[in-house]
């Protein structure tokens, strides 16, 4: 499967440290990065094969993070765009692909290199009546949230509408409101889809 295929090209992986946001699998991400040392790690992980490692901040002051400052699990994801602006900033697109740890991080050179190991989803193993209610749980709840929430994006509420996977609808509802970045890490955190 695709996630053997990531974890036996190889474990070390460039770091990148988020501020204020959470990547989550196979959700696509954007945000600007200005950090030196992040900058670094994202021309690193080009020059290789474009998968890198994000994992978010405890505290976003923090202008150099080492290993006690972030938290514990991240995000293993592609590298899709790169745009480089005048001003030196970079943007960034990223596809998220797996849950990750991290080992040990290290500093290779002028940027984090990480021993990142995968984490698998612990399946439901209920019958398929349970899966159905936990499915329309999730929209019920939802759709209370985007009745008082007029921002919810359209698009947003109609993939909460047609699908049907429970370990999908957790990751996208919570990757798509605008809920504190703590919250959007416990459920990132979350290896047991029912605790999602």
């Amino acid at each position: 499967m695709a996630t053997e295929t990531i974890q036996q090209k190889k474990s070390r992986y460039p770091v990148l440290a988020l501020r204020g946001l959470v990547a989550f699998p196979n959700m696509m991400l954007t945000f600007d990065v200005g950090r030196k040392k992040s900058v670094k790690a994202i021309t690193a992980a080009m020059e290789a094969d474009q998968m890198m490692y994000l994992v978010a901040q405890k505290d976003i002051s923090v202008d150099d993070p080492k290993e006690a400052d972030l938290y514990k699990i991240g995000c293993l994801v592609r590298v899709r765009q790169v745009l480089k602006g005048p001003d030196g900033n970079v943007k960034i697109l990223v596809e998220g692909k797996e849950r990750a740890t991290h080992k040990a991080l290290s500093c290779d050179g002028s940027y984090i290199v990480g021993e990142i190991e995968i984490l698998e989803d612990k399946p439901l193993k209920n019958r398929e009546i349970y899966k159905e209610g936990l499915v329309r749980r999730i929209r019920s709840e939802f759709e209370k949230y985007a009745s008082v929430c007029p921002h919810i994006a359209p698009d947003v509420v109609m993939t909460v509408a047609t699908n049907n996977e429970v370990a999908f609808l957790c990751d996208f509802i919570a990757f798509s409101i605008p809920a504190p970045y703590d919250d959007k890490q416990f459920v990132l955190e979350q290896t047991a889809i029912s605790r999602r």
